[in-house]
């Protein structure tokens, strides 16, 4: 890997990524999902990514081609709540809004279900995350249930090979 598009490229997250990490995970937007901030401090941080392999992980920095800069993490994860693993984008707010999630989304997808021979992605979202809700739609995913917890009600959504041919 990286994998490049247009604007964006994924490159597999490094210990140098804590301090992206901790911004991320103390975002009120990442936060209200996810629930409480992590209170990671970068030095935490880069000893658990120091953990993260490229044999056994998932886990992306997304980077701008123009210059590098980061602007997000990406990846699949096992999820808490459904038996399924979980596709995840998360992007700082300063970053949000440019189509970038769009550009990131087709990867993943592509990553996923061609080169795996998997049949069917899956991500959960925050009903009120309307823009994360608009972008899965668009790339055929469909809500396919709906549950509760600590945090506030989610959605799942799923796409299969079925709702991209439709």
């Amino acid at each position: 890997m990286p994998w490049q598009g247009q604007r964006v490229r994924l490159r597999f997250i490094t210990p140098d990524d804590a301090l992206l990490h901790v911004r991320l995970s103390n975002e009120a937007d990442v936060r209200r999902f996810l629930g409480p901030s992590l209170n990671q401090t970068e030095e935490e941080a880069r000893e658990a990514l120091k953990r993260v392999s490229p044999e056994k992980d998932s886990l992306y920095v997304i980077e701008l081609t123009s210059d590098g800069t980061s602007v997000g993490c990406c990846g699949f994860v096992p999820n808490r709540y459904i038996s399924e693993t979980e596709m995840f984008i998360s992007l700082l707010r300063e970053h949000q809004r440019f189509g970038y999630g769009s550009e990131v989304l087709s990867m993943l997808q592509s990553a996923w279900l061609d080169p795996l021979g998997n049949d069917e992605c899956f991500a959960t979202v925050w009903p009120q995350n309307t823009g994360a809700v608009a972008l899965l739609k668009s790339h055929g995913f469909v809500k396919v249930r709906e549950y509760v917890d600590v945090f506030s009600r989610v959605h799942v959504y799923k796409c299969s090979r079925d709702s991209l041919a439709t």
